[in-house]
């Protein structure tokens, strides 16, 4: 399900449910069985899922909540896909067009800082699609085109090098990224 205007809550999918969870932790909506209680206390009944789902909540409050409005997360109970060129499986995968976040399984082996850092990328893709204008996008290719990328993963195409950056900006690793990549984020995310 998508958030709608009218909607004072935010959407996820636990294992298949579909859930809206208002900022009280109440479940407004979704799947009848779970409707008016505590989301801390249905948690506890999935096998998968927890660690990812706090993450989730943690990295919520840690952005602006334009950058995550209208964005649906979804925790799988299955592993990821092979990426290969190195990369291992995948953990997490960003749905343009459903605006959607998929976290896999193994998402709940990382550490609690590992796991903030994927879905912090994974909002990345989000701000870069639905929240950057196009003459912005431009400026960023301009931006890493012209510089190194901040990580190895960066380097496979200008939206990754944008997904990447974002992860370090808001996880506090600033020094590792370029005067002018801070500054970008700076005048166009910390203002939107």
């Amino acid at each position: 399900k998508n958030l709608t205007e009218k909607d004072d809550c935010e959407w996820i999918t636990i294992s298949g449910s579909h859930i809206c969870i208002g900022g009280d932790g109440i479940i407004k909506k979704g799947a009848g069985t779970f409707k008016g209680r505590n989301i801390n206390d249905v948690k506890k009944s999935f096998n998968s899922g927890t660690h990812t789902f706090d993450g989730i909540n943690n990295v919520r409050k840690q952005l602006k909540q334009s950058h995550t409005k209208g964005l649906n997360f979804q925790i799988l109970d299955q592993k990821g896909n092979k990426l290969g060129l190195g990369y291992g499986e995948m953990v997490g995968y960003y749905n343009r067009g459903q605006k959607q976040i998929k976290l896999y399984r193994q998402v709940d082996e990382f550490s609690d800082e590992g796991r903030e850092r994927i879905i912090k990328h994974e909002v990345g893709h989000h701000t870069y699609n639905w929240l950057l204008n196009s003459q912005e996008r431009v400026e960023w290719r301009k931006i890493a085109k012209k510089e190194n990328s901040p990580t190895e993963y960066a380097k496979l195409t200008i939206e990754e090098d944008f997904a990447e950056s974002y992860m370090l900006y808001y996880s506090d690793s600033l020094e590792t990224l370029s005067k002018e990549r801070l500054e970008f984020f700076k005048k166009y995310m910390d203002t939107k």
